[in-house]
């Protein structure tokens, strides 16, 4: 994984935030959910922020922060025809 490795430094940052958030490092999970997101913020990487962007609502809902999970998942939806869309090139 190098710095120009978008999507390895996005997943990676994400399943540790779920790890974090697993050990109730709430705080320290949330600023790697947040890394994850602004790594792939201004690209084209929409699968890999969809990949982001699911498992941080369920950590903000799971801590009562529904608006804010909303707010995500509302941009999963709008994610979702483009992610559908790659999976259909690549297949």
């Amino acid at each position: 994984m190098g710095p120009l490795d978008v999507t390895s430094r996005a997943t990676t940052a994400s399943s540790l935030a779920q790890v974090r958030a697993a050990q109730g490092r709430d705080e320290e999970a949330e600023g790697l959910f947040q890394e994850a997101l602004g790594t792939v913020a201004d690209t084209d990487f929409r699968n890999v922020e969809h990949e982001v962007l699911g498992p941080y609502a369920e950590f903000l809902r799971a801590r009562g922060r529904d608006e804010e999970a909303e707010r995500l998942e509302e941009r999963l939806g709008e994610l979702l025809p483009a992610a559908a869309n790659s999976s259909a090139r690549i297949a």
